[in-house]
């Protein structure tokens, strides 16, 4: 396997993923000399001696199959979180690590557009398409299936001390909020042409959003039997300047043909379950 080495400015690191049944196989001396000095280290200690002296590996084994992992203990929030720091640290150094990590995303961004400025007399339209083009972009990479599930399970709770975190602990920690952050960028660039201001909107008719949400909420079990007068009565207490009749027609068509519907108003389809989670985040 091909190890990546990480600069921390401090030390050169060696961080090389090893399977448990293969690990790092060293002579019997050393394995002895290394069985009774490394568990009784502090845990970060382990974790850096691991990292100064044997490659970054987090397991070893000797000629008899017997091994020293470092691997944090999962009853133990601490070493867990030592863990992940270190994890971080590896990836956020490493080539292309930035990318995982908002600070680094949201500076970038912002060197972009200063040399897009000083290297163009006109860039406006440069720059409106550069930020187009990465709301695009980071529009699709959140389509992924595992990341949206990871998204969903942490719901923005990132403690780095209940569990072992992965890639995609990054991507969903740092991306959402990158791409708010560019839509943001995109409305104030509007606003700094002297445009009328065209916000960047995530939804084509926000009723119908709405009622695509109320739809979802009438298939949970204490809704289920609202009648007419009821739902426009619940539209009204959610968002008061909505007209409940108007959403109230919009939800029934939406119902008689709802795969059709969802298809044809996708944006609002997909708003309309963000309106969902933030009335009922627990389901």
């Amino acid at each position: 396997m091909k190890r990546e080495k990480f600069d921390t400015g401090k030390n050169s690191i060696y961080w090389q993923p090893v399977s448990p049944k293969l690990g790092s196989k060293i002579d019997y001396k050393k394995f002895e000399d290394l069985k009774n000095k490394i568990p009784n280290l502090p845990y970060i200690e382990r974790l850096r001696y691991m990292d100064l002296h044997l490659g970054g590996l987090m397991e070893i084994t000797n000629e008899k199959g017997e091994t020293i992992s470092t691997m944090p203990d999962k009853s133990k929030p601490e070493e867990i979180k030592l863990y992940n720091e270190r994890f971080i640290k590896l990836i956020e150094n490493s080539k292309g690590g930035k990318m995982f990590f908002y600070d680094h995303l949201k500076q970038g961004f912002k060197d972009k557009i200063l040399r897009l400025s000083e290297s163009n007399p006109y860039p406006e339209n440069m720059i409106k398409k550069e930020i187009q083009k990465q709301i695009d972009d980071y529009t699709e990479r959140l389509k992924d299936y595992v990341l949206q599930w990871t998204i969903d399970k942490y719901d923005n709770d990132f403690d780095l001390s209940k569990e072992i975190i992965d890639m995609n602990f990054l991507k969903a920690r740092a991306w959402p909020n990158y791409l708010g952050y560019l839509k943001e960028q995109l409305n104030e660039f509007e606003a700094r042409r002297g445009r009328a201001i065209k916000k960047y909107k995530e939804y084509k008719s926000l009723t119908r959003a709405r009622a695509f949400c109320i739809n979802k909420i009438l298939e949970l079990p204490q809704y289920r039997e609202y009648t007419k007068k009821d739902i426009i009565k619940f539209v009204k207490e959610l968002w008061p300047e909505q007209s409940g009749q108007t959403v109230y027609e919009e939800r029934n068509d939406i119902f008689n043909n709802f795969e059709g519907a969802k298809k044809k108003y996708k944006l609002d389809y997909e708003y309309g379950m963000k309106l969902f989670k933030q009335i009922y985040p627990e389901k």
